[in-house]
């Protein structure tokens, strides 16, 4: 009788542990430490030009963090627009697996009101489709 006790806990502790894999989303994504999602875009497999407002008190962040799925993209450029009327031009000249680790770009100053961003970017495999960019800040 012990025994099937044991073994209830360790059942009972192994799908604890998924149930917490689960929830995080498995590294890739933006779930987990406090990072809020802002917005999904699709790039197409020309060259692409997307801009994303972002509400009025929603954008205050110090980073944030790019995670692609679905298709391979290259980004060319991204402008990212601050309420007092500065703009930030990050270094993302970077090709992005489908599922790759995600790129964290650390915004300049401390907490930045983020109103706007820009992307020149393009998917680039057919075969696995258009890529979707998922950006988080926090």
């Amino acid at each position: 009788m012990k025994k099937n006790i044991e073994l209830g806990m360790l059942g009972a502790v192994m799908l604890l542990m998924s149930a917490c894999v689960v929830v995080d989303g498995g590294g890739g994504g933006g779930g987990g430490g406090g990072w809020q999602q802002i917005a999904t875009t699709e790039a197409d497999f020309k060259n692409d030009r997307d801009t994303i407002n972002i509400s009025r008190g929603d954008g205050q962040y110090r980073h944030l963090r790019l995670v692609v799925s679905g298709g391979d993209l290259e980004m060319n450029e991204m402008i990212i627009h601050f309420s007092n009327g500065q703009s930030y031009r990050p270094n993302v000249q970077h090709r992005f697996s489908n599922e790759g680790p995600p790129l964290i770009i650390d915004l300049p100053g401390d907490i930045r009101n983020v109103t706007r961003i820009e992307y020149n970017y393009r998917s680039t495999n057919k075969r696995e489709g258009k890529a979707r960019v998922i950006v988080y800040g926090r």
